[in-house]
């Protein structure tokens, strides 16, 4: 089943439900605004929709044209970039002030399960080459919610896209109790002012997640340091799966994605978003962001995120919802 709904200011909300799920979406970034599993909304974030469109957070958004932060100006694998900063005095985020999730997507009628939604971004709306034409689809299907992005560029450009959904599969103050799953061998080393090092085995480390770990468990080892918490890259490995499952209610998510790694943020700081009437406290929620390695054009050992002119863009992410833990 699916509803439309029109808003002023061109805003549009779409619902899809079966006997399984259901799914609020928002042209505004592409957005997942709510998602109903078993009764319960796993999304944490602004629950009315004038707060929740606002520029200033990005909460179950799709965040482009890159991920994570970036440099002001480099010259790296024949692209010389030179970007205005944002949310930082050194670096920009998210694809700037302009990025995919300030956007209002048009809104494409199509099956009856699905939603997509579709943006053209131009070079000068970001400081990036090329100009972006991107599609976002979402399709619900049984217990499964599916999220595909498919674009072109008309220039060789950096191109990273995620959805920054925060879950809390419970309601819980916390996702402390959550239990965690990754399918991933290694993972990403930062030093405390998030400069890339290295990249390490999970083996004997608590980034080892390659099975269920209560979440509490390494945040407790984590809460002393710069970081505060999990915000760390893995990779995954070729299962490309990971897991999160609430012991309270017996709800399970797993992720699947064609993409390398998986970003985890445990929410680690009150919502620093400048929305004095919406604040979450630390750990309200776990960001599962599947995506390139965010900055890793700035390496030579991870991926760099490039799209060449003469490329498609390809990417999907699955969320599977059940009430027992994946293999039990």
């Amino acid at each position: 089943m699916k509803n439309v709904v029109y808003y002023d200011d061109n805003v549009i909300e779409v619902i899809l439900k079966n006997e399984y799920l259901e799914v609020h979406l928002l042209n505004v970034g592409a957005s997942m605004f709510k998602l109903f599993y078993d009764g319960v909304d796993v999304l944490v974030g602004p629950k009315d929709i004038k707060t929740f469109i606002r520029k200033e957070h990005y909460y179950g958004k799709t965040v482009g044209r890159f991920s994570g932060r970036l440099p002001l100006s480099f010259n790296k694998k024949g692209l010389n970039i030179n970007l205005k900063p944002y949310k930082g005095d050194t670096s920009t985020i998210h694809g700037g002030e302009n990025g995919f999730s300030t956007r209002k997507f048009s809104y494409v009628e199509t099956k009856d399960n699905e939603v997509l939604f579709t943006l053209i971004q131009k070079e000068e709306d970001d400081g990036l080459p090329g100009d972006i034409s991107l599609e976002v689809k979402y399709e619900l299907t049984n217990n499964e919610l599916k999220v595909s992005y498919l674009a072109n560029t008309t220039k060789t450009t950096i191109l990273n896209i995620i959805n920054h959904g925060y879950f809390n599969l419970d309601q819980s103050k916390t996702i402390l109790e959550h239990e965690l799953q990754i399918s991933a061998d290694k993972y990403v080393v930062f030093d405390d002012e998030y400069n890339i090092k290295g990249i390490k085995e999970v083996d004997n480390t608590i980034y080892d997640f390659k099975d269920y770990v209560e979440i509490k468990k390494p945040l407790s080892h984590l809460k002393g340091t710069a970081f505060k918490g999990l915000d760390t890259i893995f990779k995954l490995n070729k299962e490309k799966e990971a897991n999160l499952y609430s012991s309270k209610n017996k709800t399970n998510m797993q992720i699947t994605t064609n993409y390398p790694s998986l970003v985890v943020y445990t929410h680690n700081a009150d919502s620093p978003d400048g929305l004095d009437y919406y604040k979450l406290w630390p750990y309200a929620g776990v960001a599962l962001e599947c995506e390139y390695e965010p900055g890793g054009i700035m390496t030579d050992f991870l991926n760099d995120g490039i799209l060449k002119k003469e490329n498609t863009y390809n990417h999907f992410v699955k969320y599977a919802f059940t009430k027992e833990k994946k293999g039990q």
